[in-house]
């Protein structure tokens, strides 16, 4: 399983991102592609370098993923660029 981190600027559905998750699931590795801030939050500015924000997000997804029956077996990779 990998979960996607972005950078500022970037989101679920970038192409960049697709791409990678498109080849990742044809090696037969699962992905999770998120928004780690709201529509409002990223309406902010400033938020998309709240590291601290961020980080709890990103935590949150990966333990979220670790309770889940189809993701908890599974290992967990991340893959993030820029702020991501």
């Amino acid at each position: 399983m990998v979960l996607f981190a972005h950078g500022s600027g970037s989101g679920r559905l970038s192409p960049r991102n697709t791409f990678v998750a498109s080849q990742l699931h044809a090696a037969g590795i699962a992905t999770l592609l998120l928004d780690l801030l709201t529509a409002q939050e990223d309406a902010v500015y400033q938020n998309r370098f709240d590291i601290g924000l961020l980080c709890r997000r990103l935590h949150a997804a990966a333990s979220w993923l670790g309770t889940e029956p189809l993701t908890a077996p599974l290992s967990l990779g991340l893959f993030g660029a820029s702020t991501g």
